[in-house]
C-alpha cells in the first residue's frame, strides 16, 4: 500500500484552489462585465466541443470572440489554447483506455450513477457541503448528473484528447546544418533528391575519406538527436476543451463562495421556473468556513472526485462481471491523470499507479467518509433521476431497480448511509432480491462470454461493439437539452442580464416520456443481443445432446437475434433520437444597458 500522503499533506491540500485558474477568474470578475465575459467563455467551450476545428479558423466566430479579450483580457483569451502535454503522457495507453470505453459505454454509464456519483455523495466535507449552498436538489441536480455523463463521453471518446505533434519538417535544413557542424568550413548544396558537400580546401573529398561511414553516423545521430528534441506535443479534442471548461467553472464557483458579496444576485425568476445553479450560489451571503471545510472545491476534493472516474469505473465494471486486464486498468487511470493535470490538480495528487490510486481513494474516505442529510438528499435525486430512465418492476410501491444497482456497487452499510429509510424499506422487498440475484448472474455469464467472443472473432466483435456504443452514444444524446437556458451562467448584477429559466413542467414531461421510451427500445436491442450471444453459446452442445435439428434451431435464433438488435440499433434509435421533443422559445434576454 503506497504511503506518498498522509492525514497533514491531505490537510495542506484541502486548503488550495487552483492558483491559476484562480487568478485569472479573479481578474475577470474584478475588471469591467466580469461575469458577462465568464459566460461568454463557457458559451465558447460549448462551441469549440462541438467542433474543435473552429478555434483554428481565422474568421470563424469562435476565434473572432477570443480576438475580442487580447487587448484587456490576454488571459481569457488564451485560456482554450492547446496544452503542452507533460512528458509522461503516453499515447498509446490513451487509446487503449478510449477502446476499452468504446467497447463498454452502456455499462460505463451504469456505474458512472451507480458508483461514481455516490462515492462523492459520501465525502462529508466535499461535494454534499458544497451543494448544500445552494439547496441543488431536483432540477440543478439533474441537469449536474446529466451533464457529469457528457463529461465523461467527451473525455473518453476517441477522439476526446488528441495528441498534436510539432515537428521541425525541413530536413534538408536540418541535415544541412549538422554536416556544417561536424565538417567545419564546409558547404551543403542540394540538386534535387541529393546533398552534395563541398569541403573547400580540405585535402581529397568527403567521398575519399577513410572515416565517411563515422562520420555519416556522427550526423545520423545528430540529426535524430535534434528531431527529437525539437518535437513538442500538445494536448487537444473535445475531452480537452471539456476539462478545461470545468476547470474554470470550478474557479468561478470558488470566487463566488469565497467572495459573496461580491456579486449581487439576479431577480427573482418572472416565469416563477427555479433559478440555476451560479445564481443559487450568488444569493448566499455567509462566508464560507475554510478552516472546517477546506477551500471550496479544493485539490483534496477534486482529485478524489476524478478517482471515481479512473479508479471507481473500472472496478465497477469488475464487480458487475466484465474481465478487465491490468493493462486496460492502468490505461484507464493514465488518461484520468492527464485530464487532472489539465484541470489543475496538482502533481502530488496525480498518479496512474493503480495500487496509490486505491490507496488516496481510501484514505480521503477514510478521512470524511458518512452518511450525512445532503449526502442522502443527492442520492435521493440520483434515483429520481435513474427512475426516469430504467423500468419500474411490479410489486413495489417505487422503482427498486436504481436502489439494487448502488447497493451493488457501494455495498449495503454504504447503501444505508446514502439512502433514506423510507426509500430502503419501500424499494427491497425480500422476494425481488432473489430475482436480482439472479439477473446479477445472468449479466456475469453474458459478460464473460461476450469477452470471449470479441477475442475469438474479432471482426464480429468489432461489429457489435460499434452497434452496442452507438446505443450508449444514443442514451448520451437523450441527456441533451434537459432545459431551455445554458446552464450554470454566472451572474453579473441585478441590471445586467434576465433569462427565461428551465422548460416549463408540460416540456419536462414530454422529455421524460421520451427518454424512458428511448431507454427501453435500446435496453430490449441489448437483451437481443445477449439472447444471440447465449444462443450462439448453447448451440454446439445442442447437437451433441439433441442432434442436428436443435443446433439449426440454437442457430437461426442467434442470427435472428442478432439481426434483429443490429436493425433497432442502426435505425430505430436514430429515429428516435431525431424525434426528440424540441423546446420552444430558447431564449436569453441580455439587457440592452450593461454595467
Amino acid at each position: 500500500m503506497s504511503t506518498r500522503w498522509d492525514d497533514a499533506i491531505l490537510n495542506q491540500y484541502r486548503q488550495i484552489g487552483d492558483k491559476e485558474a484562480d487568478l485569472l477568474v479573479d481578474q475577470t470578475f474584478q475588471g469591467k462585465n466580469g461575469s458577462i465575459k465568464s459566460n461568454r467563455m463557457l458559451l465558447l467551450a460549448n462551441q469549440l466541443i462541438e467542433q474543435p476545428g473552429l478555434f483554428f479558423v481565422d474568421d470563424s466566430w469562435v476565434a473572432k470572440e477570443l480576438n475580442s479579450y487580447r487587448k484587456d483580457d490576454p488571459g481569457l483569451a488564451d485560456y482554450y489554447e492547446p496544452m503542452e502535454a507533460p512528458d509522461w503522457v503516453d499515447m498509446g495507453k490513451l487509446k487503449l483506455a478510449s477502446k476499452f470505453w468504446h467497447e463498454n459505454t452502456v455499462v460505463s454509464l451504469g456505474v458512472l450513477y451507480a458508483a461514481s456519483l455516490p462515492s462523492c455523495y459520501l465525502i462529508e466535507k466535499g461535494i454534499p457541503a458544497l451543494y448544500k449552498t445552494g439547496k441543488l436538489l431536483p432540477p440543478y441536480l439533474n441537469q449536474r448528473i446529466y451533464e457529469t455523463g457528457l463529461m465523461l463521453d467527451a473525455v473518453m471518446d476517441k477522439d476526446g484528447i488528441n495528441i498534436i505533434e510539432d515537428k521541425e519538417f525541413d530536413m534538408d535544413y536540418v541535415l544541412a546544418d549538422e554536416v556544417a557542424r561536424c565538417i567545419p568550413g564546409s558547404h551543403v548544396q542540394r540538386s534535387r533528391h541529393h546533398l552534395h558537400i563541398d569541403c573547400g580546401e580540405s585535402k581529397g573529398g568527403v567521398s575519399d575519406d577513410p572515416g565517411l561511414e563515422d562520420l555519416v553516423n556522427t550526423v545520423n545521430q545528430a540529426v535524430t538527436r535534434r528531431l527529437k528534441e525539437g518535437t513538442k506535443r500538445y494536448l487537444w479534442g473535445k475531452g480537452y476543451i471539456t476539462a478545461k471548461k470545468v476547470r474554470f467553472l470550478h474557479a468561478s464557483m470558488r470566487y463566488m463562495l469565497l467572495n459573496p458579496s461580491a456579486v449581487s444576485p439576479p431577480p427573482t425568476s418572472e416565469d416563477g421556473q427555479p433559478k440555476p445553479f451560479m445564481e443559487k450560489i450568488a444569493e448566499r451571503q455567509e462566508t464560507w468556513d475554510s478552516q472546517t471545510l477546506g477551500a471550496p472545491v479544493n485539490q483534496e476534493d477534486v482529485a478524489y472526485t476524478l478517482l471515481t472516474f479512473g479508479l471507481v469505473i473500472p472496478k465497477g465494471l469488475e464487480k458487475w462481471g466484465i474481465p478487465i486486464s491490468q493493462e486496460e486498468k492502468d490505461a484507464f487511470l493514465h488518461l484520468w491523470k492527464l485530464i487532472g493535470h489539465v484541470m489543475g490538480i496538482e502533481d502530488g495528487l496525480l498518479t496512474d499507479q493503480w495500487d496509490e490510486a486505491e490507496a488516496l481513494f481510501a484514505l480521503v474516505q477514510q478521512r470524511q467518509c458518512g452518511g450525512s442529510p445532503d449526502g442522502v438528499a443527492l442520492t435521493e435525486a440520483l434515483i429520481g433521476m435513474m427512475d426516469d430512465y430504467l423500468p419500474k418492476l411490479p410489486g413495489v410501491k417505487q422503482n427498486s431497480l436504481p436502489v439494487e444497482l448502488i447497493v451493488s456497487q457501494m455495498g449495503e452499510k454504504f447503501g444505508k448511509d446514502l439512502i433514506s429509510p423510507e426509500t430502503w424499506k419501500n424499494s427491497r422487498p425480500c422476494l425481488l432480491r432473489p430475482a436480482y440475484a439472479f439477473l446479477g448472474g445472468v449479466a456475469k455469464l453474458y459478460f464473460g462470454l461476450r469477452t470471449a467472443y470479441l477475442k475469438s472473432f474479432p471482426l464480429l466483435g468489432d461489429i457489435s461493439a460499434n452497434l452496442v456504443h452507438e446505443v450508449g452514444e444514443t442514451i448520451i444524446d437523450s441527456w441533451r437539452d434537459a432545459y431551455r437556458r445554458v446552464p450554470f451562467f454566472v451572474p453579473n448584477s441585478l441590471t445586467d442580464w434576465q433569462r427565461l429559466a428551465g422548460a416549463d413542467p408540460e416540456y419536462l414531461k414530454v422529455l421524460k416520456d421520451w427518454r424512458q421510451g428511448m431507454l427501453i427500445t435500446a435496453g430490449f436491442s441489448l437483451v437481443l443481443l445477449v439472447i444471440s450471444v447465449f444462443g450462439l453459446t448453447v448451440a454446439f452442445p445442442l447437437w451433441l445432446l439433441q442432434g442436428q435439428t436443435a443446433f439449426f434451431v440454437s442457430l437461426g435464433i442467434t442470427a435472428g437475434s442478432y439481426v434483429l438488435f443490429a436493425t433497432i440499433a442502426k435505425k430505430k434509435l436514430t429515429k428516435l433520437l431525431e424525434n426528440r421533443p424540441k423546446p420552444n422559445n430558447r431564449i436569453i434576454k441580455l439587457a440592452k444597458h450593461m454595467k
